[in-house]
């Protein structure tokens, strides 16, 4: 016998459960030992069910007044427990929104602080191009007129002018993002924050028509089976679904 059992019920109390119990194991051994081939062996097996069905209605009569006043004394020490405990949990959920804030505000801050420094270092790379291209567009122009005054020595220059806008150009296109940081986490002692990634289902019809394309698995979509087999029951078994496979499985009843 399960030892919570017998720790819950007195030693006069243990007698008729003892005694049931070996009713049912009594039951069982008889259960398999059952042919049933003729009408006779049914109506003899409908028998032992009626028997069987007795002995759990005893057994039942046994065991739920102690199960309810389990259940009554769970209930109220549940019931106990939330009403000391809702001050804990308001104050949690205070603290808890008040600390989401201020770590949504370090993240605001950062961002933005990314956001200040690279817009001025896109200024800045876009002004340095501006003067490389004006310097390359110079130098080009003195090296057309130096070859047109027939100056080799200044057209030398100029061309080695040319030459270095042209790098400096190249370099300036192919400079790094400046580094930003990223923002330390928000924590503290026996506290930190961390995200929880959620969703919700906007559009039904869009996302069935996703799956039905192959844009998305399958397993995103559940059957309501609650809602199928209710169907199927009350259509008696006449519901005709495609995917859907309506069977019936007998089940013996007895009164």
């Amino acid at each position: 016998m399960n030892d919570r059992v017998e720790d819950s019920m007195s030693a006069s109390e243990l007698v008729p459960v003892a005694e049931l119990a070996q009713k049912s194991v009594s039951w069982s051994v008889l259960a398999e030992r059952a042919v049933i081939s003729t009408q006779d062996e049914l109506d003899t097996a409908a028998q032992h069910l009626r028997g069987i069905k007795a002995l759990r209605d005893e057994i039942a009569k046994t065991f739920d007044p102690i199960i309810e006043a389990a259940h009554k004394a769970h209930r109220k020490a549940i019931e106990q427990r939330k009403l000391i405990e809702a001050p804990l949990l308001d104050a949690k959920t205070i603290l808890d929104r008040k600390v989401g804030a201020y770590a949504a505000k370090v993240e605001r801050d950062a961002r933005e602080e990314r956001e200040r420094v690279e817009r001025e270092a896109r200024e800045k790379r876009e002004r340095e191009a501006k003067l490389a291209l004006e310097e390359r567009e110079r130098a080009e122009a003195e090296a057309r007129a130096a070859r047109e005054a027939g100056d080799q020595a200044a057209v030398e220059r100029a061309w080695a002018d040319v030459k270095a806008a042209a790098e400096l150009e190249q370099e300036i296109a192919q400079a790094p993002p400046p580094y930003v940081p990223p923002p330390l986490p928000v924590r503290s002692f026996g506290v930190s924050t961390r995200d929880t990634y959620k969703f919700e289902v906007t559009d039904l019809h869009a996302l069935v028509q996703a799956v039905a394309s192959g844009k998305a698995p399958i397993r995103y979509l559940d059957a309501n089976l609650a809602i199928i087999g209710g169907e199927v029951r009350a259509s008696k078994g006449q519901l005709d679904v495609a995917g859907v496979r309506v069977y019936v499985e007998k089940s013996v009843v007895t009164r």
